[in-house]
């Protein structure tokens, strides 16, 4: 991420996790509590794209096998994994 830029997560919403699709984050550093997430699945972060790509970055959302895609799928995976640990599984 770049200082000079604004970045949208494009991703799906998992409050539990702080992602919530159309937040704009402000420069280089996402709030702190999405930088263990990233530093997790580092895939994530290309959920969160520049202002201006935002319209190119959700039309590869729903093409299989785009890394914004891949991304999505991981999120999910990650929030599935979360609640199967909470259940006790």
């Amino acid at each position: 991420m770049s200082e000079n830029k604004n970045y949208i997560y494009i991703g799906p919403t998992v409050a539990r996790m702080g992602l919530v699709k159309s937040t704009l984050v402000l420069g280089v550093n996402p709030p702190p509590q999405l930088l263990s997430l990233m530093e997790l699945k580092p895939v994530i972060r290309s959920l969160f794209v520049p202002t201006e790509r935002v319209a190119e970055a959700r039309k590869s959302m729903v093409i299989e096998g785009s890394i914004e895609w891949i991304a999505a799928q991981e999120v999910v995976k990650e929030n599935q994994r979360i609640s199967n640990e909470e259940r006790g599984k």
